[in-house]
């Protein structure tokens, strides 16, 4: 009795093997295109600090929050104590999906003297639910 050796795989043993690296590679391309959306989210956040930052200086310098955004960039001409730029190169970030940050004076809310918005991935405004994130806790 003659004893053979195998050389090779079987075609049943490669479609599983293609099978498991096909499942495998479908679930680490969902995994990681999800991280790119919630990256955006984290430097969204990441920005808001900034900003909130930048303001708390301005109120150092100079006694009050400004009154739009630009003032942390630029003096206004009826503000002393003014040592700006307050925020990094001198420029105001856009957020991560293209649009500029809102600016708003919080008159009405005694626990915050301002917000800063991003409308977040649908651009729209969700008065500051869905996803909208903001410096407010909600």
């Amino acid at each position: 009795m003659k004893l053979k050796y195998r050389l090779a795989f079987t075609l049943v043993e490669l479609m599983v093997v293609i099978v498991i690296i096909g499942i495998l590679a479908g679930v680490v391309v969902t995994n990681i295109g999800n991280r790119g959306e919630d990256s955006k989210i984290e430097r969204a956040k990441v920005d808001i600090m900034a900003i909130r930052d930048a303001m708390d200086f301005y109120r150092i310098d100079t006694g009050s929050f400004p009154e739009k955004v630009e003032d942390l960039v630029e003096q206004p001409a009826d503000v002393a104590g003014w040592k700006g730029p307050y925020l990094r190169d001198g420029e105001i970030p856009i957020d991560p999906w293209g649009n500029p940050y809102v600016y708003e004076r919080c008159y009405d809310n005694p626990k915050y003297e301002f917000k800063v918005i991003s409308w977040g991935p649908n651009k729209e405004d969700d008065e500051g639910k869905g996803d909208d994130i903001t410096n407010i806790k909600q």
